[in-house]
């Protein structure tokens, strides 16, 4: 089975860290490394996070099941001196299971395809620099097409959800920080469908369920740890490239 892991890290000597975590893949039982992408250097993402990161996508062939898999993936961190204090805080190896086959599950200690895989430019250019036709198994479309879809500029954004206002203020704060986005409120009668769609919660009104939403662009930021503005600007500036 064809499986894809991303590797990240901003402290230390990163690509060092990355070589030695891949050998250590590479080595595990039932498990061997077809290829390995090319070294991105990234902005962190949220404000917590540090330097600037390296990142990158292993292609893997296995047939380990997915939770065995995160557990060796996690023991490697572990080897590596990954420690978890902080939300996207620094760190010097970060592994993520991002696709298993056609796999698609949502425990609580793991969700594949990763919810992130599918608009995160730092994901997206090395994975599909190695399998650019490889199908998201939710969003149905190659990768290198997701990643295509996030070069437009103005990136086109929309924010549906909630009352009307909210939205409002929602869009008006987010455009003030990114330029490079075009970020309106949204409805499915609007003929042109964004590349993403903010999805930020219910109301008592008449307001699209995220069920209801178009497959492709939509994301639900009431998923997101954080406040709806904070998840926001993660989201834009990993699309974005920021």
């Amino acid at each position: 089975m064809r499986s894809f892991v991303g590797l990240g890290g901003n402290l230390g000597a990163v690509d060092s860290i990355f070589e030695s975590a891949v050998a250590a893949l590479d080595a595990s039982p039932g498990i061997h490394v077809a290829q390995i992408s090319s070294f991105y250097r990234t902005e962190p993402m949220g404000e917590n996070a540090g330097e600037a990161y390296l990142n990158a996508v292993a292609e893997l062939e296995t047939d380990t099941a997915p939770l065995e898999l995160l557990d060796r993936l996690q023991e490697i961190e572990r080897q590596h001196g990954r420690e978890r204090h902080t939300h996207w805080g620094p760190r010097t190896l970060d592994l993520d299971l991002l696709l298993h086959g056609e796999t698609i599950l949502d425990f609580p200690r793991l969700t594949l395809p990763h919810p992130g895989c599918w608009y995160r430019r730092f994901v997206l250019d090395p994975l599909a620099e190695i399998a650019p036709d490889v199908i998201h198994p939710i969003k149905q479309l190659p990768m290198e097409e997701l990643r295509s879809r996030l070069l437009e500029r103005p990136l086109p954004i929309g924010i549906t959800g909630a009352r009307f206002r909210q939205r409002q203020e929602l869009a008006e704060t987010l455009a003030k920080e990114f330029p490079a986005a075009a970020i309106k409120p949204w409805s499915q009668t609007d003929r042109q469908i964004p590349v993403i769609v903010f999805w930020i919660g219910p109301s008592s009104g008449k307001t699209t369920a995220f069920e209801d939403l178009p497959l492709l662009p939509r994301l639900d930021l009431t998923e997101f740890p954080e406040d709806l503005s904070t998840a926001a600007r993660h989201v834009l500036g990993a699309a974005l490239g920021l």
